[in-house]
This record gives C-alpha cells, structure tokens and sequence, in this order.
C-alpha cells in the first residue's frame, strides 16, 4: 500500500497556460540550434541519402568538418572579450 498523501498513477494534467510556457520554453531551445537551408532544401536531402544519415545535425557536422578548417575561429559574439 502507498504511504497517505502520495498519489500513484498518471501525473495531473497542465492548465493551457503551463502547457503554452512550456511549449515556448522548449521551442527558444530548438530555436537556437536551427538553421535554414532555404532553397537548398533538395541538395541537403540529397547528400543525407547520399551519405545514408540518419538526422540532420550528422549532416550539419559533417558539412562543417570538411569545409571548415580546425584552426578557424567561430563566429565574433559581441560581450564576450575581445579588442574594442
């Protein structure tokens, strides 16, 4: 038997107003790792068939490995350090 007070089962529902906090909270977070390949959409497919990947971001990180060299810097962030 379950200690008082401790419920079993499935947990309570959200209200509409959790589940629209927690829907944009988890959409900010997608948001920044997304990036767009607009009209290139059918080489992007392509070479992820061509490459038999399973995701995207295997694609994204291969793409980068083989055009970018190691020793280049990423992008400048304004706020983090550097000359002014």
């Amino acid at each position: 038997m379950s200690p008082p007070g401790k419920r079993c089962g499935r947990p309570p529902v959200l209200s509409c107003l959790e589940k629209k906090k927690r829907k944009q909270s988890l959409d900010r977070k997608r948001g920044k790792t997304r990036i767009y390949v607009g009209t290139h959409i059918d080489r992007w497919l392509t070479l992820k068939e061509k490459l038999d990947f399973r995701n995207d971001a295997d694609v994204a990180g291969t793409t980068a490995a083989t055009r970018c060299p190691r020793g280049l810097p990423g992008p400048a962030r304004p706020g983090r350090g550097g000359s002014r």
